[in-house]
């Protein structure tokens, strides 16, 4: 009888059996499922690297200005890059042409942005005279001009990218401006209809290319940096709130040393 149970307990049931080869089973899955996730990730890569070393190649008589910070690309033909500088070379007075682009956004497209700018209501000839007026057109001209002259050459991408960006965190500066996404479109529908030329397609696609990415690139550094300014307010407040209360501690301290003196 003890011979009996000593070989029972010494044979390995069935049921052991089964279980063990359940587990081999499951282990054996779950191998080939990491295989697999190991096989799709190591591919997707693959595939995100060639897409990259696509993106990478320009291909000859292409300019290509690409934002690190948004994503966003600016691709233009040579032929196209060219025909913007000399269009706008073309501009006798260019003070005057970004005046009436100033004048049509304040007065007529979106008088909204007068208000922005605390100009609400101001005649068309006060308002040429207003030194908030002329200043801003003037610091604009100079944008536009830096713009176009760094847009053909090579090497100074990280430069355009990062003036156009400085524009949009400066805009940011002034409380009382509040731009929202209408008052972006009507930005951009007033300096697309001036820089347009209905009788050449080539060059009006080629303004609306860059002006595209201009207030796309202008509006996510306003929004980026407004975001961020957010983000840092609250420990700034909590900073200040802990240091006024050392300070009141420090001066009740003092207060109680000053009256076990007395």
């Amino acid at each position: 009888m003890i011979h009996i149970l000593q070989s029972m307990m010494n044979k390995p049931s069935t049921s052991s059996h089964r279980h063990s080869r359940k587990g081999r089973k499951r282990s054996s899955s779950a191998s080939i499922q990491n295989a697999l996730g190991v096989a799709r990730s190591v591919a997707s890569k693959s595939i995100t690297l060639d897409r990259l070393d696509l993106r990478c190649a320009t291909p000859p008589g292409r300019r290509r200005i690409l934002s690190c910070f948004s994503g966003r690309e600016l691709c233009l033909d040579e032929d196209q890059v060219d025909a913007l500088h000399t269009d706008f070379c073309k501009i006798k007075d260019k003070y005057a042409f970004f005046e009436a682009i100033f004048l049509q956004l304040f007065l007529k497209e979106d008088p909204e942005v007068a208000t922005l700018f605390g100009l609400a209501n101001v005649p068309e000839k006060d308002l040429k005279r207003r030194n908030a007026f002329r200043t801003h057109i003037c610091k604009f001209l100079r944008f536009w001009t830096t713009i176009i002259d760094l847009l053909p050459k090579k090497g100074r991408e990280d430069e355009l990218i990062q003036i156009i960006r400085m524009v949009g965190r400066q805009h940011t500066h002034v409380k009382t401006l509040s731009f929202t996404a209408v008052r972006w479109l009507s930005f951009k529908t007033v300096l697309f209809n001036a820089f347009s030329h209905p009788e050449n397609e080539h060059l009006t696609h080629a303004w609306n290319i860059l002006i595209s990415f201009l207030i796309y690139e202008i509006k996510d550094a306003y929004l980026s940096h407004i975001r961020h300014v957010r983000s840092n307010s609250v420990p700034h407040i909590l900073e200040g709130y802990r240091l006024d209360f050392r300070k009141g501690s420090k001066s009740r301290e003092s207060f109680e040393d000053d009256s076990i003196a007395e």
